[in-house]
């Protein structure tokens, strides 16, 4: 079979978040007979705010661009970026408003999904939409433990020592046949229904007063640690982005979004991207983090 030798294409990585520095990533696509990626350290990266310039993004590591700017809720941020022998790219993006998350509890409740994988707990959260705005959202849960800690007889308790450390567990799995979730018309496009780590969804359902029902398995009570829920705002870039990731992912067979994989194979023609003149993501989120109460 004849495969075009197309010509490359400049991609670009970006997520900003409020509070944090502004940071990109730049590449070139690559032909699908290479399983590398050409990563691009000749850029010249101007940040906008409202359309005011604000100063040259420093190159701090390969491909990688970095401001001295912290970003903030509600401002228009534009990157500009020319490479040589490539037409001049621009994309543009802002931070939502934080999410209003009023709780999450956690409650033992079996779930059995597509693949019949039993999930043992029920994660129930409750946020705030505000109405009339188009809103959009994205899910996920973890844990951590806490490393030094210590059985106490006397009351039947884990004590935190003073030499406890944070071990990071990583996202927990999940499912859900919750009318918003499924709304959304993602889950059939999960390859392994066991390895779904989070949901995007839009305020299409949702009322002021929301509460969201999700099947997690890889939590339980008898952990030395806490379970958290991660309910962040994206903007709509982020959200068209990410779902059009997932049906990428099932047809070719990759797992959850990873910059460094992102336009490694096929068409990358077929993600969604808000760059002008490029490939890629630049998109503004938002979150809020609480520790779940865990029901017995």
């Amino acid at each position: 079979m004849d495969i075009p030798n197309l010509p490359p294409q400049i991609v670009l990585t970006g997520f900003i978040t409020n509070d944090s520095i502004i940071s990109i990533k730049i590449s070139k696509t690559s032909p699908i007979s290479e399983d590398n990626f050409e990563k691009v350290n000749n850029a010249t990266v101007k940040l906008y705010k409202n359309n005011q310039f604000i100063e040259n993004l420093t190159k701090t590591d390969d491909g990688l661009y970095m401001s001295s700017v912290t970003a903030s809720i509600g401002i228009v941020y534009t990157v500009i970026i020319d490479v040589p022998g490539f037409e001049q790219l621009s994309a543009s993006t802002s931070v939502p408003e934080k999410p209003a998350l009023t709780f999450a509890i956690l409650y033992p409740d079996s779930y059995f999904d597509q693949q019949q994988l039993q999930y043992a707990s029920k994660a129930v959260t409750s946020f705030y939409d505000i109405p009339d705005n188009e809103d959009f959202y994205q899910i996920s849960f973890y844990t951590f433990d806490y490393k030094g800690s210590e059985w106490d007889s006397d009351t039947g308790n884990f004590i935190i020592t003073d030499s406890a450390r944070v071990n990071f567990r990583g996202v927990q799995y999940m499912n859900s046949n919750d009318p918003i979730i499924l709304n959304e018309g993602d889950i059939n496009y999960y390859r392994d229904k066991s390895d779904i780590r989070s949901f995007v969804f839009s305020d299409e359902l949702l009322n002021r007063y929301n509460t969201l029902n999700i099947y997690v398995r890889g939590i339980n009570s008898y952990e030395t640690g806490e379970s958290v829920c991660v309910l962040r705002s994206i903007s709509f870039d982020y959200y068209k982005f990410q779902k059009s990731w997932i049906r990428q992912s099932f047809n070719q067979g990759l797992g959850d979004f990873n910059p460094s994989n992102m336009f490694l194979v096929k068409n990358p023609n077929d993600l969604y991207s808000n760059v002008k003149n490029g490939l890629g993501i630049f998109a503004g989120y938002s979150e809020s983090q609480m520790i779940m109460a865990i029901e017995e």
